[in-house]
């Protein structure tokens, strides 16, 4: 298909204004992954574990059930759908003196957030803290859900996206909007291409990474005369506005029939 949204657009939905709730609007505006040595998610945990078995009312449905406990897994380590977060944030506002139970550095969620705070401002300094986010897997696979190309989410690890995008941009006047860049451990896609000269070209690019979900513009890809160990074109890429958060070389990756339709 080709997709008539960018990634642009994906990052505008998830940070201005951000997602709907029942309490207002929240920005996913952070990242967050499961490794605690990339920005992880000991916040999450301590929040998840305890929230997905509280029951709606104190004798109702567990969260567990109401959003699923893949898709709750799913936002424990910052993979979630835009969906779940909003069920997530609407249970805990309709559920809030109950948080009383989750305990925190020394306090406790509701004391924490809830007590002194619009049930929305509140949702926001739990995200600002970590407790919730989104990863670049999360956010490649919530674009592709976003557009349509996906219909649900699949688990794919950086190494193995050359699965999903399965043709390697060799040169520097193939890549296209709606291509994946994959470093050895991150990736990103391209939202814009704006100019080709020779091995060398500008483009916008979005993705998760340290600023959680952003639109990196006027990124230089320079086309090198190296290749990874599957033959696959390497770029350097650097600069930006603001500067790409993870530097160094890429390859990038284009899926059949997966182009931008302007």
């Amino acid at each position: 298909m080709s997709p008539v949204n960018l990634p642009s657009d994906f990052v505008t939905f998830l940070t201005e204004p951000g997602l709907e709730c029942d309490a207002g609007v929240a920005k996913l505006s952070q990242y967050l992954c499961k490794n605690p040595k990339n920005g992880g998610n000991d916040s999450a945990v301590a929040l998840i574990g305890p929230l997905r078995w509280m029951r709606e009312g104190g004798n109702g449905t567990q969260l567990n059930k109401i959003v699923g406990g893949m898709e709750l897994d799913l936002v424990l380590k910052g993979q979630g759908d835009p969906a779940s977060f909003v069920m997530v944030w609407d249970f805990m506002c309709r559920n809030q003196e109950r948080l009383n139970a989750i305990k925190f550095k020394g306090s406790n969620i509701y004391d924490l957030y809830f007590r002194q705070n619009r049930d929305a401002i509140a949702l926001q300094l739990m995200v600002n803290d970590k407790f919730f986010g989104i990863d670049c897997i999360g956010f490649v696979a919530n674009f592709l859900i976003f557009v349509g190309e996906w219909d649900k989410y699949y688990g794919v690890e950086i190494p193995n996206w050359d699965t999903v995008f399965k043709t390697n941009i060799r040169k520097a006047e193939d890549v296209q909007p709606c291509q994946i860049l994959l470093w050895p451990g991150h990736i990103a896609l391209v939202d814009w291409v704006h100019r080709v000269d020779g091995d060398k070209l500008i483009v916008d690019i979005c993705q998760s990474s340290s600023g959680g979900p952003q639109c990196n513009e006027r990124v230089t890809l320079t086309r090198t005369s190296t290749q990874t160990t599957k033959g696959y074109q390497l770029f350097k890429i650097e600069g930006g506005t603001p500067a790409v958060p993870v530097g160094g070389y890429v390859y990038v990756m284009a899926r059949a029939g997966f182009t931008y339709d302007s």
